[in-house]
């Protein structure tokens, strides 16, 4: 188990709480199951971010995980140009076929 493994799991009675891979207690106890899912979400998600160089602009930032390698203001001047029809946001080829 990697250190971004959680389970939840009954801590006393009608508990949880949150446990990582090496069986250590690593939240409160919650009195709702789904609160504990939660807190275990988040602590996943909190183990994925770390800092990244954007790919447009190459300035680092905190990235959610390998998924997010564009940082927000570009990645928001990436969608204004697509949703406004910019050439070079498209891929057009001809024929049906691969571009060549």
């Amino acid at each position: 188990m990697s250190t971004l493994d959680y389970t939840v799991q009954t801590a006393g009675r009608h508990q949880y709480a949150v446990f990582n891979g090496r069986g250590e207690r690593v939240s409160g106890l919650y009195d709702c199951r789904q609160e504990a899912i939660t807190r275990a979400d988040s602590l996943i998600r909190k183990g994925r971010r770390s800092e990244r160089p954007c790919l447009t602009c190459e300035r680092s930032f905190m990235s959610d995980g390998p998924h997010n390698r564009m940082c927000d203001p570009c990645r928001r001047d990436a969608a204004g140009k697509a949703y406004l029809g910019d050439p070079s946001m498209t891929h057009i080829t001809t024929g049906g076929g691969l571009p060549s």
